[in-house]
């Protein structure tokens, strides 16, 4: 095969053997021109002068007197212009990102020539377009009669009239803005290019000499470039090489060679150069589909593997060309141990690495902070664990790690003050809370600082590095410019420390790292614009999905679609074009092809392969093998797990329970299934706790109790009259304060400072009302049962039971806290508050033990419980009667909370009459948990009761699709 560079470097060398040093050569980017010297140096036999080797940005820099700035300086600066210039009292962070897009189509102006004033022109007459833009051909000022007759014909709307006030203005913020640029000697690219076509029309010389300058394997000129090709070929030293192929050149109606088309007319080739087509010749492309975009990766290694094709030293063997850069990591990790000579050449987003996720991590948990202006700030307890379960915070101290997330989690620290976890100089560097704005990059510097040095897994060792120093130059220069500007435009001193967490989060999501290693050895991996100029005998190119290659649509706006045409701005036509030409030419002289499809649609994946693969298939005349790789899935038969006791478990169980009483939702555990009561009280396998960031069923129900307890506390052991509870429900300040009390301990686990007014926001607010209006229903249904008298509030009642079973008897301990004893005509009440939807009936007390039953009553067996218990407990009271308090019942005027029995039709019930049927009970599933012959089973899968088990991934059960 006829590598172009390789031709290139034959024809450089045969021209100017003599005077190598006096040519320049401009390639599209650097990579081209490393793998130019490679091909030269095998044609030089004896040391010489190399010729200048430079990329086309550079050369136009070179001619320019203003030098290039960074992003955020040129977002800093534009933000003040144009403040200055509308009045408009947007905050930066906001701006943020319709600036990038601004500064963008400033870009693209200026690349394009167009001039600013007619562009940001608002044409209320159709007729000016003919006498004022008679420099555009007919097509564009048709484009923009289609635009402007468009927007007078739209309804006036607050959208329209905002983006014509805006436009209107833009061409005063640009022209300010250029200027501030010009008067500190700094640009944007486009307005470097732009400069330097203002000075070959005012007639300056630029080249100073009269040096052949070679312009090597461009396809997409702006006119910027035109204009400077055509001035250096005017005068003389100008040499054209282009890189194309017949097969797309010679077909006006393909794509991919709608620039090279015009160039060749405009810049021809010298004479003496040619190289040959050989799209046609000698090429087997074949289509792999793997339904998996990760899963492309594995299938590459694969590949690579059945083809025998190795990590050579020959750097233009093999090249991996990926159409997502973030599968990138993934790509280096699928790849045999045995391909030691890789070659990462290309952009990687910043946002895509774990070092960028490392840092936003640091900067939720800094969000997270409360009181951060105290004397004693908390860090949120979910950031924190964030953190310590970070992979490179893991990589760099596991045992601190686990040992810090093991003591959280083992005494329940849902607000964690620094220094408790802050334990040597690292994670004393993580774990600082910030309190000013300014501090951030200081944080997030020492910070990487610490990664820098300490990451050390060998295979993405220089990766996570190369992404560190990346992070740390940026974040170096986000100082800088918030130092140099801070109170001249931002204003720091007002700005919040929220507002700079958006502004770094944003500022690092724009960056990307260009990784340049060593290109003249091994495999490459590149992105599809590394690829210019290049030539491998293989080529494994991934993500060949429409939508991808070509990317879908064009780059972010703020000139609409049709004014970029009238203007000739560069359009989505225009990029389709050349993402067409990177793809044809990449492939045009290789002579193994593999293009990897995810035929799967997931988010923006639209499961199609690329317009590119049917125009080989059907209009190339080469033949396209197709594969498919599919999963080889094949789902196990799910047995029975069952546990088996044994003596010694069932001993200790015993002695735990003798000394620490069993619950009843412990029991009732049990009879929902019997594997979860061993995961969790046998096993020990704790549920794992989560911070509750909305307030649900459960939470709701703590604040309802908490409060109730609050609210009749003060009545315990009194006479509880009709005029006492009047009092209450015309107290609202009382009712207030005791739900308060209840969010600060339920909601915001504060145990200190619980009679302080929480702040409550949004929905929050709505639940402080619900559950207020809740508690006046409650104290309202007892004035009907007035007077009567509290006997306890949350009283810890329990009591022993002994248990025959494996010819021993052991003594247990079975207890819990009472909502609420209280004495009505007499008789003692068991009450239960609860907020689900339980019933208040039951066949009979056998039901309530019955596994089987779809609707056993488990707050009915729980209350008649804690009616044992007490009924142990208070022996001298003959008439119990159990009950439970149902949020939803309460606003009822047929509330009644005490249970009824299928007696001779539904009757009220007290506990007596059913006592003797429930210690049998009890007794028959306390001897089943202790009997060693019964093993540890799992609920009937058809039960759905593992939908929200948290051991359900342990017994492979979803709980979602039963039958």
């Amino acid at each position: 095969m006829n590598r172009f560079l390789e031709e290139v470097a034959k024809y450089i060398f045969t021209e100017h053997q003599e005077n190598l040093h006096q040519v320049t050569l401009v390639f599209p980017n650097r990579r081209a021109g490393v793998f130019f010297k490679g091909y030269l140096q095998g044609l030089i036999e004896q040391p010489v002068l190399s010729p200048q080797i430079t990329t086309i940005n550079e050369l136009v820099q070179n001619f320019s007197q203003l030098r290039k700035s960074d992003p955020l300086t040129l977002i800093v600066k534009l933000y003040g212009i144009y403040q200055q210039v509308t009045g408009s009292s947007e905050s930066f962070d906001d701006f943020y990102y319709w600036a990038e897009m601004l500064i963008g189509d400033f870009d693209d102006l200026d690349k394009y020539l167009v001039k600013a004033d007619d562009l940001f022109r608002n044409i209320a007459d159709l007729k000016e377009i003919d006498e004022a833009f008679e420099y555009l051909s007919d097509d564009q000022k048709e484009f923009l009669r289609n635009f402007w007759g468009n927007i007078g014909k739209i309804k006036k709307s607050q959208n329209s009239t905002d983006f014509l006030e805006l436009w209107e203005v833009l061409n005063e913020v640009y022209i300010q803005f250029k200027a501030l640029l010009h008067n500190s000697g700094e640009a944007y690219e486009g307005m470097i290019y732009r400069e330097m076509v203002n000075r070959l029309n005012a007639g300056e010389q630029i080249a100073d000499s009269n040096n052949p300058i070679y312009f090597i394997g461009f396809n997409a000129i702006n006119p910027c470039e035109k204009a400077l090709f055509a001035h250096l070929k005017k005068i003389g030293i100008a040499r054209f090489l282009w890189d194309y192929d017949d097969y797309y050149v010679n077909d006006n109606r393909h794509e991919a060679g709608m620039f090279m088309r015009e160039n060749l007319k405009r810049f021809p080739a010298p004479e003496n150069f040619s190289i040959a087509s050989e799209f046609k010749k000698d090429k087997k492309i074949q289509l792999v589909v793997v339904p998996s975009k990760v899963g492309q990766t594995q299938a590459l290694a694969y590949w690579m593997q059945q083809k025998g094709i190795t990590a050579e030293k020959q750097f233009d063997k093999t090249a991996v060309v990926l159409g997502e850069e973030n599968l990138l990591l993934q790509t280096l990790g699928a790849l045999p141990d045995n391909y030691s000579h890789v070659n990462v050449t290309m952009g990687y987003p910043f946002s895509a690495s774990p070092v960028c996720s490392l840092l936003n991590t640091l900067l939720e948990l800094q969000k997270t902070v409360v009181g951060a202006e105290t004397k004693q700030p908390k860090l949120g307890y979910r950031s924190v664990l964030a953190v310590l379960n970070h992979p490179l915070v893991r990589q760099i101290d596991d045992e601190g790690a686990i040992r810090l997330r093991d003591e959280i989690l083992k005494h329940n620290k849902v607000y964690i003050a620094p220094q408790e976890v802050a334990k040597d100089a690292f994670w004393q560097s993580i774990f600082r809370v910030v309190n000013s704005s300014m501090d951030i990059g200081d944080y997030l510097l020492a910070a990487l600082r610490k990664v820098f040095s300490q990451v050390t897994d060998g295979k993405t060792e220089s990766i996570v590095q190369e992404y560190v120093y990346q992070a740390y130059v940026a974040i170096n220069r986000f100082k800088d410019v918030v130092t140099e500007w801070g109170d001249s435009v931002l204003d720091m001193s007002k700005v919040k420390r929220e507002t700079v967490f958006r502004i770094v989060d944003r500022y690092l999501g724009g960056i990307s790292v260009p990784f340049e290693g060593e290109p003249l050895g091994g495999l490459q991996v590149m992105g599809i614009l590394e690829t210019r100029n290049l030539d491998f005998e293989n080529v494994f190119m991934l993500s060949v999905n429409e939508g991808i290659m070509p990317s879908g649509g064009g780059a972010a706006s703020f000139v609409p679609y049709q004014l970029r045409r009238a203007f000739g701005m560069p359009s989505v036509e225009q990029m389709d074009a050349m993402y067409a030409y990177y793809f044809y030419r990449t492939i045009q002289r290789a002579k193994n092809v593999f293009l990897f499809y995810n035929p799967v649609a997931n988010g923006l994946n639209s499961g199609e392969m690329s317009r590119y693969i049917y125009q080989l298939k059907f209009e190339s005349g080469i033949e396209v093998e197709e594969h498919t790789l599919l999963y080889d899935i094949e789902g196990a038969e799910q047995k029975e797990i069952l546990i088996a006791k044994n003596e010694a478990m069932i001993d200790g169980l015993a002695q735990r329970f003798a000394k620490y009483p069993l619950s009843p939702s412990a029991l009732n555990t049990y009879m929902e299934c019997g594997m979860r009561f061993y995961f969790r009280y046998v096993a020990g396998l704790r549920e794992p706790r989560e911070v509750t960031q909305e307030i649900g069923p459960d939470v709701f129900g703590s604040i309802l109790h908490t409060s109730l307890e609050e609210l009749y506390k003060p009545m315990v052991g009194k006479q509880i009259t009709v005029d006492t509870l009047d009092s209450v429900l015309k107290n609202n300040g009382q009712i207030d304060a005791v739900i308060n009390k209840a969010f600060n301990q339920e909601y915001f686990n504060q145990q200190k400072e619980v009679d302080k007014t929480p702040e409550l926001v949004g929905r929050n607010r709505l639940i402080f009302r619900v559950i207020k209006k809740t508690i006046k229903e409650f104290v309202r249904q007892d004035k009907k049962i007035a007077p009567f008298q509290i006997k306890s509030l949350e009283e810890n009642v329990v009591g022993r039971f002994p248990v025959h079973a494996n010819d021993k008897q052991y003594q247990i301990q079975i207890g819990g806290f009472i909502d609420r004893l209280d004495y009505v005509d007499g008789k003692l009440r068991v009450i239960d508050y609860k907020s689900g939807s339980d019933k208040l009936d039951f066949s009979d007390v056998e039901s309530l033990f019955n596994r089987d039953k779809m609707d056993r009553r488990k707050a009915a067996f729980q209350t008649l419980l804690y009616a044992q218990l007490v009924a142990q407990k208070y022996t001298e009271h003959n008439i119990i009667h159990p009950g439970i308090y149902q949020i939803r019942d309460v606003y009822s005027d047929e509330f009644n909370p005490l249970f009824k029995t299928k007696v001779d039709g539904w009757e009220q019930m007290g506990y007596n009459a059913v006592e003797g049927d429930f210690r049998e009970g009890l007794n028959k599933l306390l001897t089943e948990i202790f009997d060693v012959r019964i093993a540890f089973a799992q609920v009937d899968e058809k039960k759905n009761k593992c939908g929200y088990c948290p051991y359900n991934a342990i017994c492979h059960r979803s709980g979602s699709t039963f039958g």
